[in-house]
């Protein structure tokens, strides 16, 4: 209960995806198909294997987890058989930095004070305003989880949530890239394009990492999808996106000597390099990175906390 968000523990299964969540979402025409696998541990996190003492874990939110992605491409998983770095995975779906807090805080608490966390902060919606969050025990979550679990609820749900849709809830932006659509979540884009800086009283990121204070090993920031097409949309302006999210995680982490790394210039990299080849790092209809974009953070990544602090290289050998 104290983690708030988990999957159901123990799974192990198969499932095809008929298309990416922006084509559920608009109907945008952009269908990409795949076979999932995907495997969670006694927890209900996307693991293999338990938790066996790893220094370092991941929290964040689907970008972390691997949404949309088979188990073999997730970041942990290419961490651990590409680099040789053996990383937990404690993101979920949905999650946003007061859920990172969450379960950061709680992860390290049951485990003694020894794993520290790395945080992944996604540029599409994680840098908004601060609203904490608690978990408490839910006596009737078992007679809940008995009733989400069973086919009248999905189909029923999904008939609902189709039928409600928010009015709020904007369609895919879609632009062309090489004459072929690419899809963007608008909101998203939004929070890329917007020039305001961030006032730190609204954010209060600040309080997430002294909460933690000694207990963080990296920051990541995941740059959205649409700051790494940008530049590359047919008919681009090729005026300079604001950068005004990482300028203010860069600030707070440099404050308090928290090592941070922008994944842009790797993502951006590898963009251009796949485009050549009709490739891409994320799905076109979707908001989240493909096994590509995956393979190409893990990369960096694993530079980075290889070139870290001394006692950050200790517990990583």
């Amino acid at each position: 209960d104290e983690f708030g968000y988990a999957y159901r523990p123990n799974v192990h299964m198969t499932m095809h995806s008929p298309f990416s969540d922006l084509q559920a979402t608009g109907n945008i025409g952009i269908v990409e198909p795949r076979e999932i696998e995907f495997v969670t541990d006694s927890l209900g996190f996307r693991n293999r294997n338990d938790y066996a003492g790893q220094a370092l874990f991941v929290v964040g939110d689907s970008i972390a987890m691997g949404e949309g992605a088979t188990q073999a491409c997730l970041i942990t998983e290419i961490l651990k058989t590409k680099h040789g770095l053996d990383i937990y995975n404690l993101a979920h779906s949905g999650n946003q930095p007061p859920d990172y807090l969450n379960h950061a805080q709680s992860f390290i608490k049951i485990n003694g004070g020894r794993p520290k966390a790395i945080i992944m902060f996604f540029e599409g919606n994680d840098f908004a305003r601060f609203q904490p969050v608690t978990y408490r025990k839910n006596p009737l979550r078992p007679y809940v989880y008995f009733f989400q679990n069973s086919n009248v609820y999905r189909f029923t749900r999904w008939l609902y949530v189709r039928a409600f849709k928010p009015d709020h809830f904007g369609k895919p932006l879609v632009k062309t890239l090489r004459n072929l659509p690419i899809a963007f979540e608008p909101g998203y884009a939004a929070n890329v394009t917007c020039e305001q800086p961030i006032a730190d009283e609204e954010m209060r990121f600040s309080q997430f990492f002294d909460r933690l204070n000694g207990q963080i090993a990296h920051v990541f920031f995941v740059p959205e999808k649409y700051r790494v097409y940008e530049p590359l949309l047919d008919g681009a302006s090729g005026k300079p996106l604001p950068n005004r999210n990482w300028e203010y995680l860069e600030k707070l982490t440099r404050e308090r000597g928290i090592p941070a790394t922008n994944l842009y210039d790797a993502l951006d990299h590898a963009a251009r390099e796949a485009l050549q080849r009709g490739e891409y790092v994320f799905w076109r209809g979707d908001t989240h990175w493909n096994c590509l974009g995956m393979s190409v953070a893990a990369q960096a990544m694993s530079e980075a906390l290889r070139g870290g602090k001394s006692d950050l290289q200790r517990s990583l050998k």
